[in-house]
This record gives C-alpha cells, structure tokens and sequence, in this order.
C-alpha cells in the first residue's frame, strides 16, 4: 500500500474529463462568461470503476457575462478521491476573463483563475507490511495558493481555439517536510469548430436543429499526455458523440456520449471504452454532466453589437 501511495503522490495528474466542453472553465478559464449569459454545471466522473472505484471525480462551476466590466466571472470548484479516497484533493478558483473584439468577426478572451489547492492523505487507512518501518508524515493536509491562465479565440460563431495553463506557480503539495512534491502546470490546447445545417445561426439565443461539432483537445502534464479527437452531432434536442484517446503511448479510449439539451437545461452521459492494455475489465469510466444556461443576460446595445458567443460545444 505504501508503494501504491509513493507512486500516486510523485506522478499524479489532475482528472481529465471526456466530457470537457460540458465542463467549461475546467478546461479553460478563458470560457467564464463565454456564453454571454449565467450559466451553472455540474459533473461527475467515476474511472476504473469495478478496481472499487479508483478515481471519482466532482466538479460544480458559475459564469456569467458582466457588462460593466467588459468580461466574464466565474467561480469553479473540484474534488478528485484517488486509489478509493486513500488521496484526496479539492480546489476552488475565483475567474475573471477579459473579453476583447479583435474585428467584427474575431473575439478574444483572457482570463486568471486564483485560488487554493488541498492535498489529503487518509494515513490511518494504510496498513504496512511492517509497522516498524512506518514513518508518519509531517502533514496529513497540504493546502497551497494555486492560478490558471487561459485565452480563446473565437471566429463568428464557427471557429474557436484555445490555451490554457493550469497551477502556474508549481506549490509544492508533499506531506513531508524535507521533501518536495510540486503540483506540475497542466497544458491544455482545443481547437474546434460548428457546422450548420439549418439556416438558423444564432446559437446564443436559441440552439440548431441539426449541427456538427468536430474538436480535439490535446492536454499535457509532467510525463502524461494525451489527445482527445471526436465530434458530436446535435439533432435537436438531442446530442450524440463518439471520442477517441490517445495517450501516445498507447491507445486508450474510445469515448460514446448521449445527451439533450432543453429550455436551458442539459444533461449528458458518456462511457469510455478502455482499449489500451488495462482492457475493459477496469470497467471504463462513467461520466455524467448537468447544466442549466438561464435566459439571457440584459446587456446593453453596443455589447450585443460588439460581443458574441464563442461558439463551444455544449459537451
């Protein structure tokens, strides 16, 4: 059991969701107020299930558009329970996102999330093959200052690409002392894109009968990477997907979502299909997303004019 913690705490990553869009300022803190009104989700992903439930995964988040302050605010929470809650940790972000009209048809926005990072360790449930040689950390709990950065670019309402940087300063989250356990930046790129099929194109106000949304996103964290490629296709109100993920390293996914979205609310449910070495009989991943987009904001003319939203799937 010592082992299994020693190799989780010096080569952990933060959860990745396949659901990312869903997931909005997860991904990227540039999205807060990207929909250029409030907006509320909630997800939860449960990795490697039948291993008694290895990696479980919430995350709740908020955003809306502020027109005083020419940008989007958001707040952002998540809680990760590794190797069945032996490792735990949770952080909360307050985001401000700067959004810029490069041209008529461009827009750019810019954001830093600032907030904390808890790392936990439940000691009292190892159990060591030789108690003698156990050594009681220093720290049960760590809890450091954590930032993101994070700008997207989006083109009318068909294109869109972004970067994100997530624990910009590496705090140092060990439970020992003398030791020095850094939580490692988290890269992120996405880039994607909508393709109408109904004359209808203002997304903002009401969503498209029929739509396809290719994407990729690629992430990258001290020795993990991996790349997600995929597409959904919306027949209104309802919302089909298939991912695939590679680790690079080997194959790892394939991804199926289904979903709707209705009268603001949306729901999401999606399961990974392990085709890497650890085959299926981990028992995948489930994952389940919500959210509720509220009618919109009351903005003023000349934000209407300048601001659009940029045109990310909703899953």
């Amino acid at each position: 059991m010592l082992n299994i913690f020693s190799v989780t705490a010096s080569v952990g990553q933060d959860a990745v969701y396949s659901q990312f869009y869903a997931n909005p300022l997860y991904l990227n803190p540039s999205l807060a107020g990207s929909a250029m009104s409030k907006r509320l989700a909630a997800n939860y992903r449960s990795q490697w299930p039948s291993l008694n439930n290895a990696f479980a995964s919430y995350n709740v988040s908020y955003d809306d558009y502020v027109d005083g302050i020419k940008g989007g605010i958001g707040i952002l929470a998540n809680t990760n329970h590794d190797v069945g809650g032996l490792l735990s940790s949770t952080s909360a972000y307050f985001i401000y996102s700067y959004h810029l009209q490069a041209s008529k048809t461009l827009n750019v926005n810019m954001a830093l999330g600032g907030g904390v990072y808890q790392r936990s360790i439940d000691w009292g449930a190892l159990v060591f093959e030789h108690p003698e040689n156990e050594i009681q950390p220093d720290n049960i709990s760590r809890v450091v200052p954590d930032f993101n950065f994070g700008a997207t670019l989006g083109y009318k309402d068909i294109f869109y690409a972004g970067v994100a940087l997530h624990h910009l300063t590496q705090p140092a989250v060990n439970f020992y002392d003398d030791g020095f356990d850094k939580l490692n930046i988290r890269y992120t790129a996405h880039v994607g894109g909508n393709i109408y099929f109904d004359p209808y194109r203002n997304y903002t106000a009401a969503p498209p009968k029929l739509m396809l949304s290719p994407a990729a996103v690629y992430i990258y964290q001290n020795t993990s990477q991996q790349v997600n490629l995929g597409m959904n296709v919306t027949v209104y109100p309802f919302v089909f997907g298939a991912w695939y993920r590679n680790a690079f390293k080997n194959p790892d996914a394939i991804v199926a979502l289904v979903g709707f979205y209705l009268r603001g609310f949306q729901f999401g449910y999606s399961y990974d299909v392990t085709i890497s070495k650890f085959s299926n009989a981990t028992g995948g991943a489930h994952e389940i997303s919500l959210g509720y987009r509220f009618a919109p904001s009351q903005l003023s003319k000349r934000t209407i004019d300048k601001q659009k939203e940029i045109p990310c799937p909703r899953f």
